[in-house]
């Protein structure tokens, strides 16, 4: 899938996941595929070049547990430093104050999803 379609469907009010961690995981393999598509060097550069920001802020990061947000964004080197420890002050409830957000922002990232109590759609 194309860069727009995969950012429309993350965008998505209504996606029915059981985690943000599942679109994450999405996100990441789509990601690897793409700088493979293109012939990219999979370097930290190239992986964030191929993801614009309203995509990779699709994923509401805030209504991960601190486990969830650890193994994945953490792990993955998807996000920046500066943003993972602004996103794990929110989730471990102590809001990093020295750099806000836009209220909108946060806000969107710990609203549920409306669809996220129908059935699970597989991301794969």
């Amino acid at each position: 899938m194309d860069h727009e379609v995969l950012r429309l469907f993350a965008l998505r009010e209504t996606l029915t996941i059981p985690s943000e961690s599942v679109l994450f995981d999405a996100l990441v393999r789509w990601r690897n595929c793409e700088c493979k598509r293109r012939r990219l060097e999979l370097s930290a550069e190239n992986k964030l070049a191929v993801l614009c920001e309203d995509t990779l802020y699709a994923v509401r990061y805030l209504l991960m547990i601190s486990e969830e947000f650890l193994a994945g964004p953490v792990q993955r080197g998807l996000l920046n430093p500066r943003k993972i420890s602004e996103f794990l002050g929110y989730i471990l409830h102590h809001p990093v104050l020295e750099n806000p957000r836009p209220a909108k922002l946060i806000h969107g990232m710990q609203t549920l999803r409306s669809g996220h109590r129908g059935r699970s759609v597989p991301l794969s």
